[in-house]
């Protein structure tokens, strides 16, 4: 009985322990660390659309369905910044995002319409 209670007691801590830490590291990030994760994310989005690009002037008929998704995120995150323009809480320097919705809208020209 004591094993079982000590077993469970160790899952649960198991289990809540790193959730709450991650949840407090997301609370506690500076917004040096959000530009950092932002630069991030938007650097390997390009990169990923630009290799389903080339994956579909490949491979046409297996590259479609990448080449959408990245199309689809790529035109989701230059409406974001759109809107982050105007309500920035985040404090992404307003040149960034205006940078990186010229490059998201040149690279959305070089793709093929569908």
């Amino acid at each position: 009985m004591l094993n079982e209670a000590i077993l469970t007691l160790s899952v649960c801590l198991c289990i809540y322990v790193p959730c709450y830490a991650g949840y407090d590291s997301f609370i506690k990030s500076t917004p040096t660390q959000v530009s950092e994760n932002v630069i991030k994310y938007d650097n390997q989005l390009l990169l990923q659309a630009k290799g389903a690009l080339f994956e579909y002037q490949q491979k046409p008929k297996f590259g479609l369905r990448p080449l959408l998704i990245y199309r689809e995120k790529l035109v989701n995150r230059y409406q974001k910044y759109k809107t982050m323009k105007k309500d920035n809480e985040f404090q992404i320097p307003r040149k960034y995002m205006e940078l990186r919705m010229d490059e998201f809208f040149d690279f959305l020209q070089t793709m093929p319409p569908f």
